[in-house]
């Protein structure tokens, strides 16, 4: 294997490094271990180390282990010569307690990062280290990312800095932004972190149960500071009982996601008005108590598209995770209510349902079958993508619905005024031997059909 590897043309070897997206390069040490010749392409291939990870190694015990280790990552990001750098950082990996490294190897670990991210700062274009300072802030020496356009961080706490910190460094090219609070905080904790150039901005807790909370969303939505965005993605807000929001409209915003709460998710959509917004993904991720309040978001969703689109509705594509379940204490939109969503948002072109809960599939079906006799079921005339997952009682509700919507590429058009569903994703979901074959009839037929199961592998045909 190795000598045919050295008859390898250098030049091919080259053009492949540089045509690879640098996160699909995996490990290029490795190529400097197959001949002389490999390695020699490989260090003079700058592309090939544009992507470094760093995770503490067990084996960082003394200080002549630190001096070896920072060598050997500058001299990974000096290999990249002009070319800017993505970097995470890693904690160490420990098995338990009796693993865990000491406070002098952390305090190794963290001056080496420390410095190279210092050494290096007009180097990184993506920063990720969601759980590496034990607070979110950077070296007092770092002044300014001159390259930086992604940073993912974890925000511990909320202490003032010390001296050899700073709380934020200029970022005049930061675009996106996702910040993990790993505790509940208070909004002025990060309001410094959130620069007018951020376009594509997420915020994420890891606090449990509370999650994001009411008293932070009321700091966080203010006009001025979120105007700029274009894709927002907020997930995790805990708050049970009605909140007060304040109004926002943010103008430009073109793709939000978010997550949380029955009554947190209704408080939100509540307040928003969103006049460019095309894609819309909505997820219960916490539970909502005794669910007293109600399948609330499916009012203030529709309310929301009454009020951003004064025209005709500009969404193009929808998600919803865990919306439409049947038991009430969990049901965040009931199925009247998704109609009438469908029925303002007659733009949508893809749809996404995720059930992790018992959901009458019979009539969801019913309502998303295009019927072009019933003018009451002519919803989403444009619709070419739709994605179900873990919908229980597939059958012929199902088939109906996909038939309504679908025609063999050898036979001339029998819907009008409706579009040919082009692409179906069927994922964790029970399927019938029959359901099965006709699927694949369709997949004969010319439709993409996509079918994921429990095991996680993955299939464009039924039968393949």
């Amino acid at each position: 294997m190795t000598s045919a590897l050295n008859r390898f043309p250098p030049e091919l070897l080259t053009q492949t490094f540089a045509i690879y997206p640098p996160q699909t390069i995996q490990s290029p040490l490795n190529y400097t271990q197959v001949c002389s010749r490999w390695r020699s392409v490989a260090y003079s291939s700058p592309e090939l180390w544009t992507t470094l990870v760093i995770e503490h190694p067990p084996a960082l015990e003394t200080e002549s282990d630190a001096t070896y280790y920072e060598a050997a990552l500058t001299s990974w990001v000096l290999r990249c010569s002009g070319l800017s750098v993505d970097i995470s950082f890693l904690g160490r990996y420990y098995r338990g307690t009796w693993d865990l490294p000491s406070q002098f190897q952390i305090s190794l670990y963290v001056t080496i990062c420390n410095k190279l991210l210092v050494d290096f700062s007009n180097k990184w274009r993506r920063l990720e280290a969601p759980y590496f300072w034990s607070a979110h802030f950077f070296p007092s020496g770092l002044k300014q990312f001159a390259a930086l356009e992604e940073l993912e961080l974890g925000v511990g706490n909320c202490s003032p800095p010390k001296n050899d910190h700073t709380p934020f460094p200029k970022t005049p090219r930061l675009f996106k932004l996702s910040l993990n609070l790993s505790r509940i905080l208070r909004f002025h904790c990060i309001k410094d972190f959130i620069p007018e150039t951020v376009r594509d901005l997420t915020v994420t807790s890891a606090s449990s149960p509370i999650g994001i909370s009411g008293d932070f969303a009321i700091e966080f939505l203010q006009p001025k500071r979120l105007q700029h965005l274009t894709h927002m993605n907020m997930s995790q807000f805990g708050w049970t009982t009605p909140h007060v929001l304040p109004c926002i409209t943010l103008p430009r915003l073109e793709e939000l996601a978010l997550g949380g709460a029955i009554t947190a998710l209704g408080d939100i959509l509540g307040v928003f008005t969103l006049p460019s917004l095309r894609k819309l993904s909505l997820s219960i991720t916490r539970f909502d108590g005794d669910g007293e309040h109600g399948p609330v978001v499916g009012p203030a969703l529709i309310a929301l598209l009454k009020r951003s689109y004064h025209d005709q509705c500009g969404l193009v594509a929808l998600g919803l995770t865990s919306m439409l379940a049947s038991d009430n204490s969990k049901q965040a939109i009931s199925l009247e209510a998704l109609h009438c969503i469908l029925s303002l948002a007659s733009t949508i072109k893809e749809l996404h349902i995720c059930s992790k809960e018992y959901t009458d599939t019979a009539r969801l079906m019913e309502i998303l079958r295009f019927d072009r006799v019933s003018p009451e079921k002519q919803i989403l005339p444009l619709l070419t993508t739709f994605s179900v997952e873990s919908l229980i009682n597939l059958d012929q509700d199902f088939l109906d619905f996909v038939h309504s919507r679908w025609w063999p590429n050898n036979s001339s058009p029998r819907r009008v005024g409706v579009a040919k569903l082009e692409k179906l994703i069927v994922s964790y979901c029970d399927l019938t031997e029959e359901i099965e074959e006709q699927l694949d009839a369709c997949y004969e037929g010319g439709l993409e059909v996509e079918v994921e199961v429990e095991s996680g592998s993955e299939q464009s045909s039924i039968l393949e």
